[in-house]
């Protein structure tokens, strides 16, 4: 259900996945999106679902195979992993081979990915069969690079976060995923600041002396668009 409300499949209702499951004319979650839905369903379907939903089902389905790496990644229902986490990995991992690997990026140097995320992921993509569900879903979807999509709007920016921030994960996944880095402490390198409640007052007054920008959450929302 997650993976088909996460494509976006809203032609195949619950009692018709319940019906696909139990005549296996579904069964893993690439099954949605196999060319041959449409013959396993007349094999197997023993008439449930008409030919004319049927047609109706696949056409939404072709419709949908233009997608991107973040969407499939949540779709996945790894645990830990939400849907700004999944925009996150998508801006380390831009395509589906290099997810199944882990190959260009160190998961755990990821700013604002917690460790939960991390061992889910691993733990996930080691699976056999998960690794076949990623392949098959590869060959089935025309999966976009997730960084020809977001916005690079903090490229070349690197932020030091004072004070407490509601959410601080997001925060940090808000900042990486646009193409900004964050740093512990205020350097040469810095830029901007992002100001939560209570922030020590000595770095404060170093960021005031370097005339750095110093913005609220809402401000870097406004900003990264």
């Amino acid at each position: 259900r997650h993976f088909r409300d996460t494509m976006g499949a809203t032609t195949i209702s619950d009692d018709m996945l319940h019906h696909m499951y139990d005549h296996r004319i579904i069964t893993v979650p690439e099954d949605i999106f196999d060319p041959k839905l449409i013959i396993k369903n007349e094999s197997w379907g023993k008439g449930y679902i008409s030919e004319n939903h049927m047609l109706q089902i696949v056409k939404q389905i072709n419709n949908l195979r233009n997608t991107t790496v973040s969407k499939v990644i949540y779709a996945l229902g790894i645990e830990c992993v939400r849907k700004i986490t999944s925009k996150l990995l998508a801006r380390y991992f831009p395509s589906i081979k290099t997810f199944m690997l882990l190959e260009t990026g160190n998961l755990s140097h990821i700013p604002g990915l917690s460790k939960a995320a991390v061992d889910s992921v691993r733990a996930f993509v080691v699976e056999p069969k998960n690794q076949q569900t990623l392949t098959e879903l590869d060959k089935f979807l025309n999966i976009n690079d997730e960084y020809a999509l977001l916005s690079n709007n903090l490229y070349n920016t690197s932020w030091v976060i004072l004070g407490d921030v509601d959410n601080l994960n997001g925060a940090m996944q808000t900042i990486n995923m646009h193409g900004g880095t964050i740093t512990k402490t205020i350097n040469g390198g810095t830029t901007h600041v992002l100001l939560g409640k209570n922030p020590p007052s000595n770095k404060l007054s170093i960021a005031n002396l370097n005339n750095l920008p110093i913005l609220d959450m809402s401000e870097l929302l406004t900003m990264v668009g």
